[in-house]
């Protein structure tokens, strides 16, 4: 549960940090948020051909690593092109977009269905009050809003890493083979 919530609040926090800067990054605004949009309805329609492709686990590290390495092109090159920053804008929204998918989809293969109310509700509460500073980050000086979006995206990667489909899965074989015992009796 402790890795769903970190995976739900980089999900959300990364989300909403994206649209936040928006107005407080160099370049046009009206091209990043032409791109920032594309990106975002991009990555809703590719993200679940790709997450049937390579699964769940696979996925996650794929649009991870992409927001990681969207933050650190951000960092490190000094002189940012108008373009530069708004190809930046569109990677971001692709590769943290599909996580929030991620979230759900996850969750709902981890846990049985008589705690999934309960992990939602947990996990939404944890990354809702950690996402409220999402518009604090945002307004910080250049790279700060990139930093942190980088450094959650690591956390997350990194978490992503020991979540363990394939024993949850039998887990819950085991769960509903048990209540099905239940019931004969």
């Amino acid at each position: 549960m402790v890795i769903m919530c970190i995976v739900w609040t980089t999900a959300l926090f990364n989300l909403h940090l994206m649209d936040f800067v928006l107005p407080n990054i160099k370049g046009n605004i009206h091209i990043n948020n032409m791109l920032q949009t594309t990106g975002q309805f991009l990555a809703y329609g590719i993200s679940v051909p790709i997450i049937n492709k390579i699964g769940i686990k696979l996925s996650f590290v794929l649009f991870l690593t992409l927001c990681c390495f969207t933050s650190l092109f951000y960092i490190l090159v000094s002189k940012k092109s108008t373009i530069f920053i708004a190809v930046l804008v569109f990677l971001s929204k692709l590769g943290s977009s599909p996580i929030y998918t991620l979230t759900y989809i996850s969750s709902n293969k981890l846990f049985p269905a008589n705690i999934k109310a309960t992990l939602f509700s947990i996990c939404n509460i944890f990354a809702r009050s950690i996402t409220i500073g999402a518009p604090s980050v945002a307004v910080m000086k250049q790279p700060i809003p990139f930093v942190a979006f980088g450094v959650a995206s690591f956390i997350c990667l990194i978490s992503t890493i020991f979540l363990n489909f394939n024993k949850l899965e039998t887990n819950q074989n085991k769960l509903q083979r048990i209540a099905k015992m239940d019931l004969k009796e």
